[in-house]
């Protein structure tokens, strides 16, 4: 299938182009820049994407794009987050994940045949820092809890619209807090860091818990909400583990999955913050089953220890 990936080198984009290519798929990785030349973590030759330059805010750009590609499936995963923001603009990254989303959906819409548009969303629609309930399911109000949530609320809505409006077929994944091979940060690599360089990880003294998922689980679920997508409303689902985990149970499972002790400093802050998703919806709807928390660290681990 000829297949269009926006924010296709980032860090699950790489991942997803990776096993799309495996699977013999076509795929034109949309990107804003092309001045390094593209990225060999893609591999190389017939193994590697084609890249196109091309910015979400030129709305003529993307439809010439689209027309030229056209595409049978869209997975929308550029955006932009705040600390990537020219001087901080939280509007301009309302105009990227806003207005960017709102101008791909509609050169994807004007095509004579639409493709299906699998849209990465993001837990930030919600509050995750204080939600009404646990576990979080769809029906949770979508509060965002920042800028960046915000902006990825406007992208949903612009989904519904252009579903609604043109019959474009859609799906939104809700994506919570993802690790893996290619993010050199966050509690799981810290922990995995400090084992290998003899670091110390700091945690705060109040109970902090995070629903954290697999890169490669994020990848199947993406590819299963575009193969399920059909007309009307799209269906949203939240991507995540469906488990709460606090930050010392991350240490406790990094030290069971390593056999070693993980240096631990606790800090004075006592807040707490508790969140995770109900992830049953995607598991009924699209067959989404991600591993465990131990799985994914063993993964990660050896990915780090064999590359290092």
């Amino acid at each position: 299938m000829r297949i269009l990936v926006t924010g296709g080198r980032a860090f699950i984009g790489i991942h997803l182009c990776r096993r799309l290519i495996t699977e013999g798929h076509t795929v034109t990785v949309l990107t804003r820049d092309l001045s390094d030349g593209g990225d060999a973590r893609h591999g190389e030759g017939e193994s590697s994407p084609r890249f196109v330059e091309g910015d979400l805010l030129d709305r003529r750009d993307i439809q010439e794009i689209l027309q030229d590609c056209r595409p049978e499936i869209v997975f929308h995963l550029a955006s932009m987050r705040m600390e990537h923001a020219p001087e901080g603009d939280a509007r301009f990254v309302l105009r990227v994940n806003g207005e960017g989303t709102y101008n791909l959906l509609e050169a994807c819409a004007a095509l004579p045949q639409a493709p299906i548009v699998a849209y990465a969303s993001a837990m930030g629609v919600y509050n995750y820092e204080a939600p009404s309930y646990l576990p979080v399911d769809e029906n949770h109000p979508a509060i965002p809890a920042d800028t960046y949530g915000l902006s990825k609320l406007m992208g949903e809505l612009a989904c519904e619209y252009f579903a609604s409006r043109s019959g474009l077929p859609c799906s939104i994944l809700r994506i919570s807090g993802v690790f893996g091979p290619g993010k050199p940060k966050g509690i799981i690599y810290n922990c995995l860091n400090a084992l290998m360089t003899g670091g110390v990880v700091r945690l705060p003294k109040g109970e902090i818990r995070r629903d954290l998922v697999y890169v490669d689980d994020v990848v199947d679920a993406l590819i299963r909400a575009a193969r399920s997508a059909g007309q009307g409303r799209p269906p949203v689902y939240n991507i995540g583990s469906g488990s709460g985990d606090s930050l010392m149970d991350v240490v406790r499972a990094t030290e069971r999955v390593t056999g070693r002790e993980v240096p631990v400093e606790i800090l004075p802050d006592d807040r707490n913050s508790l969140f995770h998703f109900d992830i049953a919806k995607a598991a009924r709807e699209i067959g989404f089953h991600p591993r465990s928390l131990e799985e994914g660290i063993d993964a990660y681990w050896k990915f780090l220890t064999e590359s290092s």
